[in-house]
């Protein structure tokens, strides 16, 4: 029997994830659902063909992004059409995201857009050369009671994001090749303050302002300042 290549094998453990019983009615694991679980392994099978550099972190899926495709950072909208919500194809993006890709999207309906995704693709448009690689601290979904349809609420946020440690800590092991990180985030950049007091990463680490609520002219500035400096 062929042994599992090393992306399937680090999606089913990310998929066997058993949310704790405390958690249960506001933790979901997106990966326990197949659609979500194969557009996760294309699309970082894809990304490890191109040997990114630079990983970009959010904090948690959001209900109308990443916890629908599995994709971090991006909705169906751009996972469908490889497009900015202006119609403005991504041009760094190759067949990461777009019709090419692959990706299993609903057609009975519209693809769902998402703020957040948009302004980090259309950052990812604009100041690189090559898409880098996205992920979440918390690869899992944290809503409110009784309600996947919502995002997360700050303290379950704080109480939850070690859950997502040792598969961000498997995914620097799945691409060596990544030497940058962009921490996205309060909460995310407390995680890698964490790890470099520790002395766990051998990454380079730059803290920038989440885009969301007001943030996106700053994201975007310091998104322009590491290009200019060289760094991403």
């Amino acid at each position: 029997m062929a042994s599992l290549d090393p992306v399937t094998l680090f999606v089913e453990k990310l998929a066997g994830f058993r949310v704790p019983a405390p958690f249960r009615n506001k933790l979901r694991n997106p990966y326990s659902d197949p659609r979500r679980r194969e557009n996760l392994r294309l699309y970082l099978t894809l990304m490890r063909h191109r040997r990114p550099r630079v990983l970009l972190v959010g904090r948690d899926p959001g209900h109308r992004g990443c916890a629908l495709t599995g994709i971090p950072f991006t909705s169906e909208a751009i996972a469908a059409r490889g497009t900015l919500p202006s119609g403005e194809r991504l041009a760094c993006s190759g067949t990461v995201v777009g019709p090419g890709a692959g990706y299993l999207i609903p057609s009975d309906r519209p693809p769902v857009s998402e703020v957040s995704a948009s302004i980090v693709w259309e950052g990812i448009h604009r100041y690189f050369q090559d898409p880098p690689l996205l992920w979440n601290a918390l690869p899992f979904h944290p809503h409110r009671p009784g309600n996947p349809r919502s995002n997360r609420l700050p303290a379950l946020v704080a109480e939850t994001l070690a859950f997502g440690l040792p598969y961000l800590m498997d995914l620097f092991d799945l691409f060596p090749s990544v030497d940058t990180v962009l921490a996205v985030g309060g909460r995310t950049g407390e995680v890698f303050r964490r790890l470099e007091k520790e002395n766990r990463l051998r990454q380079t680490v730059y803290y920038l302002r989440h885009p969301s609520y007001g943030g996106k002219c700053n994201f975007f500035e310091q998104l322009q300042r590491l290009k200019r400096e060289g760094r991403i």
